[in-house]
């Protein structure tokens, strides 16, 4: 292995450990001369870029509009050396309100980071500002029923993407969802094709 693919291979290894110690739940900023948990996002990411300028890395974005009402922002680490780490991506869901894109695409980036640096499982102390939380509420149908029909292959794509896309908690989502379609089976698939646009209302 030739010295450039070592230097990258440490650096890399380094950078994942200083940013699981960093990035984790219970570490804290300072703020204002305070130690505070880094719940803004903003924060997040200006510690992502600081840890890895410090390991010899730096971040490239690219961002394809899907056209179908989604895009998906693909993120990867690039060395000193030009060595690069696998590209990673996640699908958002977008619309005409720019601040709330805005904020996705921010949520997006941290979710990607996160990916590339190695660190799982973590708490997530801001989504609040970013993605729908999903509450229950009770059923109330007083309403004649529609016709039912199954799902079709692209409208449950759709629906599982925005699910990605808008909610941080998606186990959470589908069974709220399921709940206020009255869906007893718990399974996207057993919704009405009928509601699908009363749906992605819901989701989006």
């Amino acid at each position: 292995m030739d010295e450039k693919k070592l230097h990258y291979l440490k650096d890399y290894r380094d950078l994942k450990k200083k940013a699981l110690k960093k990035l984790n739940p219970t570490s804290s900023i300072t703020r204002n001369g305070k130690q505070t948990p880094y719940a803004n996002l903003t924060d997040y990411i200006v510690l992502i870029n600081e840890i890895i300028e410090e390991h010899n890395f730096f971040w490239i974005e690219r961002i394809v509009d899907n056209q179908n009402g989604f895009e998906t922002i693909y993120l990867k680490l690039v060395h000193e050396e030009g060595e690069e780490t696998p590209e990673s991506s996640k699908a958002i869901h977008v619309n005409e309100n720019m601040q709330t894109n805005g904020s996705a695409q921010t949520y997006a980036r941290r979710y990607l980071f996160m990916i590339l640096l190695g660190i799982h499982g973590e708490a997530d102390n801001d989504g609040q500002e970013t993605v729908k939380q999903p509450k229950y509420e009770p059923k109330q149908s007083n309403k004649t029923p529609l016709p039912w029909k199954g799902m079709e292959p692209g409208q449950l794509k759709s629906i599982n993407e925005a699910i990605k896309s808008t909610f941080d908690d998606q186990s959470a989502a589908i069974r709220w969802l399921c709940e206020k379609m009255e869906v007893k089976s718990g399974h996207l698939k057993d919704l009405n094709g009928y509601r699908f646009d009363e749906i992605m209302k819901l989701i989006t």
